[in-house]
């Protein structure tokens, strides 16, 4: 075959370039590109510094004075809290005993700046991205990767996220996190209570409008106002390629006596310039017998692309409530395979149940009960509000012992206060052992929001999404409440027909689609005589 040439020449010492030259170079530099990794994790969790630094000190500068001589610095854990690391350097007693809690509020009046170093392989930072996942921050963090500011947060109740691709140091990093208790922002910075009567001014109330954290954080009639400051739960890197797994969310339908899964799963194509073959293999194992398997070729646009997905289950096993049958549990992986690598999977726990929430007529009145597998529940539990001031030092074994309790007292229901904060996995993994249905409610409590700011029902609507993607599959998942006892800041025109129901259902539309069944979602807006209303949430489709 003749090559040809370009339609011109250089001048010396230029020379004709043949373009099968080019193409052949181009070729071979693509077939040397490296080839897909699959996802990787490295746990930043452990032994920690953390430096006590004045509340004024942020941002670079402040970053600056921690390696200045007499800035204190002690040994922290993460995850865990500044309370706790206190305690464990001898210099605060414990705040949940008698009312040491009034005299530990000194931390606010500092920075504390957690402080750690590790390693990147460097087959992490051949991915397409990486991303450092803090679970739980709280409450004002300023993150720093190599001296860098990368990102903040104010929210100590869902996880932040911060993209660190181009970030990274081949071998060693440095990664340090400012954090105070937000305290400083309402003027509110540990005040004097030492003259104040036991129970006088024990509830914070600026703090709990306008911090994200949990509200009895700022003071109930059970505790004394403590802020928690600290990296509260897991620390990992990501690395991934081509493609990542952002939601699988499900829902059990009955239909003639036969069971299926119908749902779908969210995938990011990571290639923001092209499309991206790939496959999604699910995997959907009984607690005995062989599993089910459902696979699908892909060609991923660029961006967000959400996959529907059925996969019809034989001889299934229900799951019911404690004392109405048994609570088989099937384990749910899917994976997203490119190039014949798996670069992404999530594996979760579900059961196959479906949940309605009744409110049809009756002669007199109408109905409001809960029906699982058709079948009438009679609700019979209590309120679960957080189980330790400081929720760092909750454990498994606590939750464990608490959700056996109540399994044993023959409990179907706890109603999960929203005085508290977005309890983790271990909790819902033990009420859907033991068959606990609950009744969820958002973390907004006994206090008035601002519901006349964009920018706070952005973060509102962004903080739901998050925790409602994180629970939506566990069949211990019964309805979900937006408040408690909580006030809009919206004029309250009763008389021209503003009611309670109609601010909550503003809360309301903050929830994805997915989680919310269609019949419940149609019956919202038509229903404004209960002061709160439930909605089935999470692995369910009401009928």
């Amino acid at each position: 075959m003749r090559s040809s040439t370009l339609p011109f020449s250089f001048s010396p010492p230029f020379k004709k370039i043949p373009i099968l030259g080019i193409l052949i170079g181009l070729t071979v530099a693509a077939i040397a590109a490296p080839p897909v990794n699959p996802k990787e994790v490295r746990a930043l969790d452990g032994i920690w510094k953390v430096t006590r630094l004045p509340l004024e000190a942020e941002g670079s500068a402040g970053l600056k004075q921690i390696s200045k001589p007499g800035a204190k610095t002690i040994s922290a854990a993460v995850p865990g809290e500044i309370h706790l690391d206190l305690m464990r350097s001898g210099e605060m007693e414990d705040p949940s005993v008698g009312t040491n809690s009034r005299k530990d509020r000194w931390p606010e009046r500092y920075s504390w700046w957690y402080q750690t170093g590790f390693t990147v392989p460097p087959s992490m930072l051949n991915h397409d991205r990486q991303e450092l996942v803090f679970d739980g921050l709280i409450y004002y963090a300023q993150v720093f990767l190599n001296g860098v500011l990368i990102g903040s947060s104010k929210n100590g109740l869902v996880p932040a996220r911060f993209d660190v691709t181009g970030s990274l140091h081949p071998g060693g990093n440095d990664l340090v996190v400012r954090l105070t208790s937000g305290y400083e922002f309402i003027n509110e910075v540990d005040q004097d209570l030492s003259k104040q009567k036991l129970y006088a001014n024990r509830e914070n109330f600026p703090a709990r409008s306008n911090l994200r954290t949990p509200p009895y954080m700022s003071g109930w009639d059970w505790c004394d106002t403590l802020p928690n400051i600290g990296i509260w739960r897991s620390v990992r890197l990501e690395s991934r390629s081509n493609a990542a797994i952002d939601n699988v969310h499900f829902d059990t339908v009955i239909e003639r006596g036969k069971v299926s899964l119908q749902g779908q799963v969210s995938i990011e194509n990571l290639k923001a310039w092209r499309r991206t073959p790939s496959s999604l293999q699910l995997e959907l194992t009984p607690p005995t017998g062989p599993a089910t398997t459902f696979k699908k070729d892909l060609l991923l646009m660029i961006g967000a692309n959400h996959v529907p997905c059925r996969i019809d289950i034989p001889n299934p096993q229900l799951w019911w409530p404690n004392g109405m049958g048994a609570q088989p549990l099937y384990k749910l992986k899917a994976t997203v395979v490119s190039d014949g690598v798996v670069t992404d999977s999530q594996t979760q726990t579900i059961g196959l149940r479906t949940v309605q929430l009744d409110e049809g007529p009756r002669k007199v009145g109408s109905n409001f009960r809960f029906l699982v597998n058709g079948k009438e529940v009679f609700c019979k539990g209590g309120n679960w509000a957080p189980a330790d001031e400081i929720p760092a030092r909750m454990t498994k074994e606590r939750y464990e012992h608490f959700i056996q309790a109540a399994k044993d007292a023959h409990f179907t229901m706890l109603r999960v206060n929203g005085v508290g904060y977005y309890e983790n996995d271990d909790f819902f993994d033990a009420c859907d052992r033991a068959g606990i249905l609950l009744w969820q409610e958002f973390a907004y409590s006994c206090a008035t929001y601002d519901d006349l700011s964009t920018e706070f029902m952005a973060g509102a609507r962004k903080e739901a999404e998050a925790f409602v993607k994180r629970i939506a599959n566990h069949p211990t998942s019964a309805s979900g409440c937006t408040t408690t006892a909580a006030i809009p800041r919206r004029p309250m025109r009763w008389a021209q027909g503003f009611t309670v129901t109609s601010y909550l259902r503003s809360f309301m539309s903050w929830i994805p689609t997915g989680p919310i069944s269609p019949a419940v979602r149609a019956a919202v807006p038509t229903r404004s005589t209960a002061k709160r209303r439930a909605m089935c949430t999470g692995g369910t489709r009401c009928s």
